[in-house]
C-alpha cells in the first residue's frame, strides 16, 4: 500500500487538501444512519432482561429511574419491579409526529387485591392515568407531538407494598416489556446524532490525513468508521438514547493523538517515518471503534464494577489486596498497578468502569506501536505495519477486556512493551537506555498482575539467555543489561509488593500440593469427550483464529530460515516457548495462567512475518492465502466486538 511522500510536518495545507476526504466521510456517516434508521422496523421492542447482574446491560434508546435490577419468574421469565416513582426518558426521540409507549405491566398483587392506580405524566404534564390488574396486561401512554426531540414519562403509583421483613423494598408493580411504536410517522434521527456521526467519521478521516496518509485512504478509514458506529447507533435503537453525546470526547481523543503521533514520527528515520504514521492511524482508528463499542449502553458491566471497588480501595490506601481463582478458587495476590494508573484521571471520568477499560485499551494501543518499532527495524517497514494491524485485530484483547480481566490485560501490555523495547535496543548502542527502559517495564508489568509476573519472569530471564548466544557479537553481549533489568524488575516487585504475602503463598501452595490435575481449568472445560489437546487447540483458535496462527507459523519458519539466531527472533521464540510450557502446565496441573494472553506479542510478530514473507512471492496463491488469513482474522475481531453486546 503506499504511503505519502509529503513532508514531515503537518502544514496547513495539508489539512486544507484533507478536507475533502472529511467531508465525505462525515457526510457518508451522517446518510448511513438516516437510511438505517428509515428502513428498520418502525416499533421497537425492548425487554427487561439485561443479562443478569454479571452483564447488567442497559436499554440502548431509554434510561429509567425507579426499577429495581431484574429479576426472573420460575419459568425463567424476565421482570424488573417497579418503585413509587419511576422515571422513563428517550432523550433524542422524534417528536414531529405523535408516538405511543406501551409498558407490558401486572400489579404483582394477588387476583383478589385492587388494580393499582398510576398517575401518568409526559414532559412533566399529567395525562389519562392507568391502572394495572393481576394479569399481565398493556398500557398505552400517548406521547403528543411536541417541538424538538426527546420525551420524559413518570409513573406515579398511588400505593406500594413491602413484601416482607427479608424485602424492605416499597413495591408498585411489575414491567416485563418497553414498547415504542412511532405511528404513522416514521422516526428520524435527531441533529445531535446526525453531527455526532459525521464529526466521529469525519474525525478518523482527519485523524487519517494528520497521519498523512493518501486522501483516499483517509476518506475509506472515516466512511468505515462512520457505518461502524452506526451499526452501533442502530442497535437496540441507541439513536433515541444519550449514546451519540459519548461519542464527541472519543472523536476529539482520535484527532488528538493522530496530531501527537504524526508529530511524534517526524523525529524518525524518514523510511520508518511514513511507516509510523500509517501504523499510528491504525492502531487509533481500531482503538477508537473499540472503545465506541464498550461505550455502548448494551456493553456488559461483567467484573468492572470489582475492579472499580479495587481502586476505590487503592484510593483510600488500601493497596495490599488478594483475589482468588476460578475454580478451584486458589488465593493469589492481587497486584494494583493498573488502579494507580487511573489515579490521576479518577475526578475527571464519572464512569470508573470505561476509566479502566480506556486506559487499558490504550496501552494495548502502545503495544501496538511498539511492535511496530521492534519489528520495522528488523523485517521492515511493511511488516511492522502489519504487525500493528494484526495485534489490533487478533480477537484476543477484546474477550479478556469483555470478561473484565482488565488488570491481567494491562499487565500484559507493560510485558509486551518490554519485550519491544529490549527488541528495540538490541541493534543499538544504549545499554543504560535498555537496562533503564526495561526494568521500568518489567517492574509495571509484574506490579499489575499476577499471571503477568509468574509467566513474565522466567519468559524475561529466557530472553537474557538466548540473546547471549545471538549470532551477532554486537547483539550477544546485550544479554548482560537485559538480565541486570530483568533481577532488578523481579527484586523491585518483590520488595515493593510480594513481600507481604507469605502467608498466602503458603496456604495456596498447600492446596495445589492436596488437588490433582482433574482440577484444571482445561480439564474443567474438556469433561466432555474431548480431549485436552482439542480444548487447547480451540482456545487458541479463539483467541487468534486459525489464519494468524497459520501465519505465525510461516513467519517462525522463514525467520528460522533467514538465520535462527539472529536476535529478535530469539527473543520471541522464548518467549513463545515459556508460555506454551505454562499452556501446558495448565493443561495437566490445576495451575492457570492465561499464557494464552501473554504469546500474544509472538503470534502477531511471527504472522506478520507470515503475511508479507508470502505477499513478497509474487505468486498468486500465497497472496490469496494472505488475504484470506487476514480477512478471518478481521471479521473474527469483529465478531468478537459483537459479542460484546450480544453474548450472555
Amino acid at each position: 500500500m503506499p504511503i505519502s511522500s509529503s513532508p514531515s510536518t503537518v502544514s496547513p495545507g495539508a489539512i486544507a487538501r484533507a478536507l475533502w476526504p472529511v467531508a465525505v466521510a462525515a457526510l457518508v456517516g451522517a446518510i448511513a444512519l438516516m437510511v438505517g434508521v428509515r428502513s428498520r422496523p418502525a416499533a421497537i421492542v425492548r425487554s427487561v432482561e439485561n443479562g443478569g447482574d454479571w452483564y447488567a446491560r442497559a436499554p440502548g434508546w431509554y434510561t429509567t429511574r425507579g426499577l429495581y435490577p431484574t429479576e426472573h419468574a420460575p419459568d425463567g421469565a424476565p421482570f424488573a419491579w417497579a418503585g413509587g416513582r419511576v422515571r422513563l426518558q428517550i432523550a433524542q426521540l422524534d417528536r414531529r409526529a405523535p408516538r405511543e409507549l406501551r409498558l407490558r405491566v401486572r400489579s404483582g398483587r394477588d387476583e383478589q387485591a385492587p388494580a393499582a392506580a398510576i398517575r401518568v405524566a409526559v414532559d412533566g404534564v399529567e395525562g389519562r392515568p392507568a391502572t394495572v390488574a393481576s394479569p399481565w396486561q398493556e398500557i398505552a401512554i400517548a406521547l403528543p407531538a411536541a417541538r424538538g426531540h426527546g420525551a420524559t414519562i413518570t409513573l406515579d403509583a398511588q400505593a406500594t407494598f413491602v413484601p416482607g421483613p427479608q424485602d424492605s423494598r416499597a413495591l408498585a408493580f411489575m414491567v416485563d416489556r418497553v414498547t415504542l411504536d412511532p405511528g404513522g410517522e416514521r422516526l428520524t434521527p435527531s441533529a445531535d446524532t446526525l453531527i455526532a456521526v459525521a464529526a466521529f467519521a469525519g474525525g478518523v478521516a482527519l485523524a487519517a490525513a494528520c497521519c498523512l496518509l493518501p486522501a483516499w485512504i483517509a476518506c475509506v478509514a472515516g466512511m468505515a468508521a462512520g457505518v461502524a458506529v452506526t451499526v452501533l447507533l442502530l442497535f437496540d435503537a441507541a439513536f433515541l438514547g444519550a449514546y451519540a453525546s459519548r461519542l464527541t470526547p472519543l472523536t476529539i481523543g482520535v484527532v488528538a493523538a493522530a496530531a501527537v503521533a504524526s508529530l511524534a514520527a517526524s523525529s524518525a528515520s524518514a523510511e520508518m517515518r511514513s511507516g509510523w504514521r500509517a501504523a499510528a492511524c491504525i492502531a487509533i482508528a481500531v482503538t477508537a471503534i473499540k472503545l465506541a463499542v464498550f461505550l455502548h449502553p448494551d456493553s456488559p458491566i461483567g467484573d468492572g464494577m470489582f475492579h472499580v471497588h479495587r481502586a476505590q480501595a487503592v484510593r483510600a490506601g488500601q493497596y495490599l489486596l488478594t483475589s482468588v481463582t476460578p475454580r478451584p478458587f486458589y488465593e493469589f495476590p492481587y497486584p494494583i498497578g493498573l488502579y494507580l494508573a487511573a489515579q490521576p484521571f479518577w475526578d475527571g471520568f464519572p464512569d470508573r468502569v470505561m476509566l479502566l477499560r480506556g486506559i487499558t485499551f490504550v496501552a494495548d494501543a502502545v503495544v501496538a506501536l511498539a511492535l511496530f518499532a521492534a519489528v520495522a527495524v528488523r523485517w521492515g517497514v511493511a511488516t511492522g505495519i502489519a504487525a500493528t494491524a494484526l495485534a489490533v485485530a487478533v480477537p484476543v484483547i477484546t474477550q479478556s477486556i469483555s470478561t473484565a480481566n482488565l488488570t491481567n490485560v494491562f499487565g500484559q501490555s507493560c510485558f509486551s512493551l518490554a519485550i519491544a523495547w529490549i527488541g528495540w535496543h538490541l541493534s543499538r548502542r544504549h545499554a543504560f537506555a535498555g537496562a533503564a527502559g526495561s526494568m521500568v517495564l518489567l517492574s509495571a508489568a509484574y506490579l499489575s498482575h499476577f499471571s503477568t509476573a509468574v509467566i513474565g519472569i522466567p519468559a524475561a530471564a529466557a530472553i537474557a539467555i538466548v540473546v547471549a548466544f545471538a549470532r551477532d557479537r554486537d547483539e550477544a553481549r546485550q544479554w548482560r543489561w537485559i538480565a541486570a533489568a530483568v533481577a532488578a524488575a523481579v527484586v523491585l516487585s518483590y520488595a515493593i509488593y510480594y513481600s507481604q504475602f507469605h502467608q498466602v503463598y503458603t496456604r495456596t501452595w498447600s492446596r495445589v500440593g492436596q488437588e490433582g490435575a482433574g482440577t484444571s481449568f482445561v480439564a474443567t472445560l474438556a469433561e466432555h469427550s474431548e480431549s485436552k489437546a482439542v480444548t487447547l487447540s480451540r482456545f487458541l483458535l479463539a483467541n487468534y483464529g486459525w489464519g494468524a496462527l497459520l501465519l505465525a507459523a510461516i513467519g517462525m519458519a522463514t525467520a528460522v530460515g533467514r538465520g535462527w539466531r539472529d536476535g529478535w527472533p530469539l527473543v520471541l521464540t522464548a518467549v513463545g516457548v515459556v508460555c506454551g510450557g505454562f499452556v501446558l502446565l495448565g493443561a495437566f496441573t490445576p495451575i492457570e495462567m492465561r499464557a494464552n494472553l501473554a504469546v500474544h506479542p509472538v503470534i502477531v510478530c511471527f504472522a506478520a512475518l507470515g503475511c508479507t514473507s508470502l505477499w513478497a512471492t509474487h505468486r498468486l496463491v500465497p497472496r490469496a492465502f494472505v488475504a484470506l488469513a487476514v480477512a478471518t482474522t478481521v471479521w473474527l475481531g469483529a465478531a468478537a466486538l459483537r459479542a460484546v453486546l450480544v453474548s450472555g
